[in-house]
């Protein structure tokens, strides 16, 4: 959406009230919906400084958490396995929920804004990750892939700036 015709004050009346509740929701603790202006780029990527863009921080909603809590006891779970295939099976649907989540909050939130936008995702950086290396498996629970070429988001607070990085 075009920087030039957002009127901050007009945003924040649109979203007084407001309740994002049910099956796509942000989720609890740290998760949110944020309008983001660019302000510094300092590597060729596909933004645009005359743009607003939303930086999403939201989950599958649980079904992460259930996934890890019902196997983080078995030590090392073999490849081949049932119980490792099922493993694979329900991280797989956490993270396809996940990413059909935020596409899905950012429907709903630039729906209650009444405003034009498109909906293209430009970066998915996932902080509960399966990586393959070398044929082995790591589960990193609330941390980003640490492959090279990577993005990163560092998310800012009220008032602070967030950072998007490439490792």
């Amino acid at each position: 959406m075009k920087l030039k015709k957002i009127h901050i004050e007009k945003v924040k009346k649109k979203l007084e009230g407001s309740c994002i509740c049910g099956e796509n929701s942000i989720g609890q603790g740290n998760h949110f919906v944020e309008m983001t202006q660019i302000d510094k780029l300092y590597q060729d990527i596909e933004l645009d400084k005359n743009h607003l863009y939303l930086l999403i921080h939201s989950g599958s909603r649980q079904i992460g958490e259930a996934i890890y809590q019902k196997y983080r006891g078995y030590q090392n779970l073999q490849v081949g396995t049932k119980k490792f295939d099922d493993y694979l099976l329900g991280h797989q649907h956490a993270v396809e929920f996940a990413y059909t989540n935020r596409k899905q909050l950012a429907n709903i939130f630039m729906n209650l804004l009444q405003m034009k936008y498109y909906n293209h995702l430009i970066i998915d950086c996932v902080h509960n990750i399966l990586e393959i290396i070398d044929n082995h498996y790591y589960h990193h629970k609330g941390s980003i892939s640490t492959l090279i070429n990577q993005y990163a988001i560092i998310t800012g607070s009220r008032g602070s700036y967030s950072y998007l990085v490439k490792c």
